[in-house]
């Protein structure tokens, strides 16, 4: 992000929570919150059966790289030290640019009245560069199953003896099977496929 200087946008409807809020838009080059888009920070945890322990060493990480951009530390330490693994701490525009200071640094852009209105639509699954991404975003079936695979396909990779080929595999899969559909019946075959390849495999 450093590197291609990232504009950190949440847009009017849109929500952007956990890592997303705390690393993601926190390291944008450029970074603001449009009409009723929500950032949702909480501290860092590690799970350990049924429990949550705060993860300080994650903290200190996440806390470091937000004040190398001009987070004020006392913000940082307002969602780190009242929001555990069960929280989330919701915040709009008018408390994440006031009570956390230095998190919203919106650029020139924002001025423009063209740049203005496209930031404050709604999300347009239109708009999406390729065919699959588009029917996948327009359809609840397709989000679900999509969801679906992502949460297994997750599981699996924390579980996983050979991280490298799970994710080589992931990959093909994309490549030469969801890739090349260009509807939804062929969606549905592929992620059912790969779900219950996923299923069938052992740690």
């Amino acid at each position: 992000m450093d590197k291609v200087r990232v504009y950190a946008t949440v847009p009017d409807n849109a929500k952007c929570a956990s890592a997303c809020a705390s690393i993601v838009f926190a390291s944008g080059e450029r970074r603001s919150i449009v009409g009723s888009g929500l950032l949702g920070f909480h501290s860092c945890y590690k799970r350990d059966g049924k429990t949550y322990t705060e993860d300080s060493l994650c903290n200190e990480i996440i806390a470091a790289n937000a004040m190398q951009r001009g987070v004020s530390h006392a913000g940082i330490n307002r969602f780190v030290k009242q929001y555990g693994a069960r929280d989330m701490a919701w915040v709009g525009r008018d408390t994440a640019c006031t009570s956390l200071q230095g998190l919203c640094k919106p650029g020139a852009l924002e001025s423009q009245s063209v740049m203005k209105a496209a930031l404050s639509e709604s999300f347009d699954c239109s708009k999406l560069m390729s065919v699959q991404a588009q029917l996948i975003c327009g359809d609840a079936e397709l989000t679900r199953v999509d969801q679906e695979l992502a949460e297994i396909y997750s599981q699996k990779s924390k579980s996983a003896t050979n991280k490298s080929k799970l994710r080589e595999d992931q990959r093909a899969w994309l490549r030469n099977s969801r890739n090349v559909c260009s509807d939804k019946a062929c969606l549905q075959r592929s992620y059912r496929l790969r779900i219950d390849e996923l299923k069938r495999m052992r740690s």
